[in-house]
């Protein structure tokens, strides 16, 4: 009768009970969290190795047909990077004493 009004009985269980449970909900809780970053990370490498299988086989269809794409090495590729970011960071630095030039500007009009 008390269940079906919605009064529970009070909790009887001790202290250390309590804090059990707790721990194990806690511990159930991060077990299901790894298993969920083990299955991402899974994932991400299975689709890693997909695009690069899927480029190799497109690279040997081609070279079925007789055409050859050229293999970029990985020097080149590297240097290629560290240019890109060097433009951009020489890009950022123009922006930003552009933006400082701007400011300036306006402090001066302001006196």
């Amino acid at each position: 009768m008390a269940e079906k009004i919605g009064i529970r009985e009070p909790d009887t269980r001790t202290e250390k009970e309590k804090e059990k449970d707790r721990r194990k909900k806690r511990a159930a809780k991060l077990k299901k969290e790894k298993e969920k970053e083990k299955a991402a990370k899974k994932a991400r490498i299975k689709r890693k190795l997909w695009i690069k299988a899927k480029k190799k086989v497109i690279r040997l269809k081609l070279a079925a047909i007789g055409i050859k794409l050229p293999e970029e090495d990985k020097k080149a590729k590297a240097r290629k990077k560290r240019e890109k970011k060097k433009k951009q960071q020489e890009k950022a630095k123009a922006e930003k004493a552009k933006k400082l030039a701007k400011e300036k500007e306006a402090a001066e009009k302001g006196k």
